[in-house]
């Protein structure tokens, strides 16, 4: 019965994170009220769903909305650069397909659950997460091979969107976590 709550608490918090993206300058809000939505269902069933992704999502609307708007650069690179790749077949242009999705994954998975976090400037939450992102980047390389894999998995799958981006972000969360309290942002657990 765990599995199947934990299995059904993720499709719900996925679907109000698609349908909360359909305004495409909320990517960064949705995206960050699914992390802390993610973290806390995952690490307690008492947590409610509806009010902990709303509650996240109005209290950080403005500055999460600011950080989504700064990866949507990359992420309309990317689509040009991927369609590129594919016509022309050139290295050059996947090596830039990666360091666009990279950048993506520094916004939109190191930068706005800082701004979760932490009470600091827009400028201040991107420089932190771009510099854990540079600093882990074998595990921000991972996650933008993860997301690259979402991109193409929905293209050539679509339903996959049902549950595959909440599952990057669970995986993402917990390691996440890990960093922040290894670093000393985050009590340690007693």
């Amino acid at each position: 019965m765990v599995v199947l709550d934990r299995a059904w608490s993720a499709l719900l918090i996925n679907a109000v994170w698609l349908v909360c993206c359909l305004p495409v300058v909320t990517i960064g809000a949705a995206t960050g009220a699914c992390y802390a939505t993610a973290s806390k269902r995952m690490a307690s069933r008492d947590c409610p769903i509806w009010s902990t992704f709303f509650r996240a999502f109005k209290e950080n609307l403005r500055q999460t909305t600011v950080l989504g708007l700064f990866g949507l650069p990359p992420v309309a690179a990317g689509l040009v650069t991927a369609s590129y790749a594919v016509a022309s077949g050139e290295v050059f242009a996947y090596a830039a397909l990666v360091a666009e999705a990279v950048m993506c994954a520094c916004v939109y998975f190191w930068c706005v659950p800082l701004a979760l976090r932490f009470d600091n400037t827009t400028m201040n939450h991107l420089r932190n997460g771009l510099a854990l992102g540079l600093a882990h980047l074998g595990s921000t390389f991972v996650l933008a091979l993860g997301l690259l894999l979402i991109a193409l998995t929905f293209v050539l799958l679509p339903p996959v969107i049902l549950f595959l981006p909440i599952v990057t972000m669970l995986l993402w969360s917990s390691r996440l976590e890990k960093v922040l309290r290894r670093q000393g942002y985050i009590a340690q657990s007693v």
